[in-house]
């Protein structure tokens, strides 16, 4: 491998080894399983291959999580146990409610900030149709009670 492309791959390990948190964080949010160290891997193994200027590599290597998770959700049959505990954990588990569709663009949207049209482009829908979704998303979230079987009696509804 020319020394051009070792160095860029170190650079892309480093992206991912110093954003490891928020990587995981929302391939935990987007998942439908136990498999987000699987799909940060995945993710981190296709971004070696592009060239990218430095300022923005960890912004593709965000999209390229998201992708691989879109493409995960969509064929992954494994369920992961419902987690207990707090924090994180509850609003992962109060995120799963939702069709996966509504759980990308919630995410997408409200968690990271996506603008209207990056999202719906991401996902691979009209901005109207991910508009409608979004709507659908925080109504059904609204309607889950806080002491719901889902959460804790301690949890914290979502906005």
């Amino acid at each position: 491998m020319p020394q051009s492309s070792l160095i860029d791959a170190d650079k892309w390990t480093n992206i991912f080894r110093v954003n490891h948190a928020r990587l995981l964080t929302t391939a935990m949010l987007l998942s439908c399983c136990g498999c987000v160290e699987d799909m940060l891997a995945l993710a981190e193994d296709q971004v070696k291959s592009f060239v990218i200027p430095d300022a923005f590599k960890y912004t593709f290597a965000l999209r390229m999580v998201v992708k691989i998770c879109l493409s995960h959700v969509s064929r992954c049959n494994e369920m992961k146990e419902r987690e207990r505990g707090g924090g994180i954990e509850q609003r992962i588990r109060r995120l799963r409610t939702l069709p996966a569709p509504e759980r990308f663009i919630y995410v997408l949207r409200n968690d990271l900030k996506y603008q209207r049209r990056d999202a719906s482009l991401l996902v691979g829908m009209s901005d109207e149709a991910a508009d409608r979704l979004l709507r659908i998303a925080r109504r059904r979230l609204a309607r889950i009670p806080i002491d719901d079987p889902l959460n804790s009696s301690k949890g914290h509804a979502l906005s």
